[in-house]
C-alpha cells in the first residue's frame, strides 16, 4: 500500500496547475535555447583555419554565457513565479 500511495502522490503532481504551467514554460525556454545555434555558421569570406577556430570559440563562449546568464535565470523565475503560492 505504501508504494502504491507514494506512486499515486507523485503522479498526481502532474495534474497540479503549478506543475503543468511550470513544465510548459520550461519547455518553451528549452525550445528557445534549441533554436539558437551553438556554432557560427554564416561566413562572408574565406578565412584561415585559425581565424575559423577563433570565431567558433567565440560563438561557443557566447552561447555558454547565454545559458548561464539568461536560461538559468529564466528557469529560476519560472519556478519561483509558479510556486510562490504553494
Amino acid at each position: 500500500f505504501t508504494d502504491a500511495f507514494s506512486s499515486f502522490c507523485f503522479a498526481s503532481l502532474y495534474i497540479r496547475p503549478e506543475v503543468v504551467s511550470s513544465l510548459g514554460e520550461v519547455c518553451q525556454e528549452n525550445l528557445n535555447l534549441m533554436a539558437s545555434c551553438i556554432y557560427a555558421n554564416r561566413f562572408t569570406r574565406l578565412m584561415k583555419p585559425e581565424q575559423f577556430r577563433q570565431i567558433e570559440r567565440s560563438a561557443i563562449t557566447t552561447m555558454a554565457h547565454k545559458i548561464r546568464e539568461q536560461w538559468v535565470v529564466n528557469i529560476q523565475k519560472v519556478i519561483l513565479n509558479n510556486f510562490r503560492d504553494v
